[in-house]
C-alpha cells in the first residue's frame, strides 16, 4: 500500500508520482485527507482542498479518506462512497472514496452507508447527519468518529476491511463496540487503517506522534488486529 496525506488546507499538489507497476497486483495507493476547519469557512479554502482530491483522483488512488471533511464535495467519476459519523454536540464524519475500478463494496461495518453517494456525510446537499453513534470513544468526551467497510480488491480477487477515522487525544479510552464492530465484520480479513490516530499527547509536542505506530496504539488499547 503507498500513501498520501494532507492535513491542512494549504495549496498543495501530489505530483507526478507513477501509479503502482501492474507486475504487483496487490498493490494499491491510499490517502487521507483531513481539512483544517478553517477551509469550510471561506470558497478559497474549499477550493484548495476540491484540487487536492481531484489531483489524488486523477492519479488513480484506489482509497480516499475524508476525514471532518465538513463540506460539499462533487463526486469523482468512478468512484463511490462509504461513511458514517459520531454526533453528541457536534458532528464527527468519516467518508472513503473508492476507486470501482479497483474495489467493490461488499458490505458496510456497523451502521456504515455504503454505496449512496447522496447519504454520506456532508458531500451532497442536505447530507449534514444530526444522528449517529458510530464512536470511537465516549462522545461527551469529544466526537471522534469512524467507518468501515469490507472490501474486494479487483486485481488480486483479495478482500480487505479498510476502517477509517479519528482517535482521541493522548490515548484516550475507546469504547468496545469500536473493536467489537472490527472483529466481527472483518474476521481476520487483511485490515487496512486510514486514522487520524492523535497519537501521544500534545503536551509531548508536536513531533511525539511520529514515534507511535499503529502496532503500538494497538497494543495500548489490546487490539487483536494482529501484526501491523
Amino acid at each position: 500500500i503507498w500513501g498520501w496525506s494532507i492535513t491542512c488546507c494549504f495549496d498543495h499538489t501530489v505530483g507526478t508520482e507513477p501509479a503502482p507497476p501492474k507486475k504487483y497486483p496487490g498493490v494499491f495507493w491510499v490517502a487521507n485527507v483531513k481539512p483544517h476547519y478553517q477551509c469550510s469557512l471561506s470558497s478559497e479554502g474549499k477550493d484548495m482542498v476540491h484540487k487536492h482530491v481531484a489531483n489524488l483522483t486523477s492519479h488513480n488512488v484506489g482509497l480516499i479518506a475524508l476525514i471532518q471533511f465538513e463540506f460539499e464535495l462533487e463526486q469523482p467519476g468512478g468512484y463511490t462512497a462509504f461513511g458514517a459519523a459520531c454526533v453528541n454536540k457536534f458532528p464527527d464524519p468519516v467518508v472513503v472514496l473508492v476507486d470501482t475500478r479497483q474495489f467493490h463494496i461488499i458490505s458496510g461495518i456497523g451502521e456504515t452507508v455504503i454505496g449512496d453517494y447522496t447519504q454520506v456525510p456532508f458531500l451532497s446537499p442536505g447530507s449534514k447527519p444530526t444522528k449517529g453513534s458510530m464512536c470511537v470513544s465516549d462522545p461527551a468526551k469529544g466526537e471522534r468518529g469512524y467507518a468501515g467497510a469490507l472490501l474486494r480488491h479487483k486485481a488480486s480477487n483479495v478482500e480487505v476491511c479498510v476502517v477509517s477515522g479519528t482517535l482521541p487525544h493522548c490515548d484516550g479510552a475507546w469504547q468496545p463496540r469500536f473493536l467489537d464492530d472490527i472483529a466481527e465484520s472483518c474476521k481476520g480479513r487483511h485490515l487496512v487503517l486510514l486514522m487520524d490516530t492523535n497519537a501521544a499527547c500534545e503536551s509531548l509536542g508536536p513531533n511525539a506522534s511520529k514515534k507511535v505506530t499503529m502496532q503500538d496504539i494497538g497494543k495500548t488499547h489490546k487490539a487483536q488486529w494482529g501484526t501491523c
